[in-house]
């Protein structure tokens, strides 16, 4: 037929070479590709630590759950690729990963879903131009996802993951494979009577009573300073070091700040001041105050990461 000739059979010699598609990766790109991916960073929760997903060589990922592929597809590939892929190929890609992404959302809105039921059909026709060894009746039932979205509403009224989620726990129930209804049906009110006695004992730390993953370890009406009132889950292991030279040179730079802010000689000002402020406010001296006004222990604790709002 003559077209795409770039794509035809080259003879070498007594042998013909089969060349790569225009949407393949070379070993650069992939190892590009899978560098940002282990350079990303989530919200505590949001998804799966990606750069445990990518292989020892660095060139290709194993291990995606399901939610996984979702993150990865609506979010990081039209970032991942750019730069990496041609222009055609990433705008086709780009555009397939944002039309799932709104109808995701959580909310939706009527002028956008007709737009997105107009916009399909071009995005289809560029992704079976690219990749037409892949282009089966699956991908042509995105054609119909708009009209459902339509009917349907929001995603979060249809979709699989709860059900599959449910579905799992209920085949963990089966212990007798010859009467696997009957299996369900004792571990369903067994769970039931546990849950309702569970209620009743506050003192025992179950599913329903427990903290949160992101729980915050802080009562901020117990601190009165606000250096103490911070939300930080320190995670890992700590390792004590010494401040040393180091609390010196804090200090210097910090009377400095305060000499530029138009608040000259710190010292001074603080030894006339605070016997009279002292007097006045004795008895509400709180213990974090006291804390602060104890000598530093240079010794201070290094933890590896933390949490600070879940993220």
């Amino acid at each position: 037929m003559g077209i795409r000739k770039n794509l035809h059979l080259k003879h070498d010699g007594n042998s013909y070479s089969v060349l790569h598609a225009p949407y393949t990766m070379n070993k650069d790109q992939k190892l590009a590709f899978c560098n940002f991916l282990k350079s990303v960073k989530f919200p505590d929760g949001y998804a799966s630590n990606l750069a445990k997903c990518v292989t020892a060589d660095g060139c290709n990922l194993q291990g995606l759950k399901a939610h996984d592929c979702q993150i990865l597809f609506q979010m990081i590939l039209p970032v991942a690729i750019r730069g990496i892929m041609h222009k055609d190929i990433y705008e086709a890609i780009a555009e397939l990963s944002n039309f799932f992404e709104q109808l995701c959302a959580k909310t939706l809105k009527l002028d956008v879903l007709l737009s997105m039921k107009a916009q399909i059909p071009i995005i289809l026709c560029k992704i079976e131009k690219i990749f037409p060894p892949f282009f089966d009746v699956m991908l042509h039932l995105a054609f119909h996802l708009p009209d459902e979205a339509i009917l349907r509403d929001p995603v979060q009224y249809g979709w699989m993951y709860p059900v599959e989620r449910r579905l799992y726990t209920l085949k963990r129930f089966v212990r007798n494979m010859a009467r696997p209804e009957g299996s369900i049906t004792e571990a369903y009110v067994s769970n039931e009577c546990l849950t309702t006695c569970s209620r009743y004992f506050d003192d025992v730390d179950t599913q329903h009573n427990r903290e949160g993953k992101n729980r915050e370890h802080v009562d901020l009406r117990k601190c009165d300073i606000s250096v103490f009132q911070h939300r930080v889950d320190l995670l890992g292991a700590s390792r004590v070091t010494y401040l040393e030279h180091d609390y010196n040179k804090m200090v210097w730079i910090y009377k400095k700040q305060l000499e530029d802010e138009g608040v000259p000689n710190v010292e001074k000002a603080l030894e006339k001041q605070f016997s009279s402020w002292f007097k006045k406010h004795g008895e509400a001296i709180s213990d974090d105050l006291y804390a602060l006004a104890c000598e530093l222990d240079l010794r201070i604790q290094i933890f590896s990461a933390c949490l600070v709002h879940g993220v």
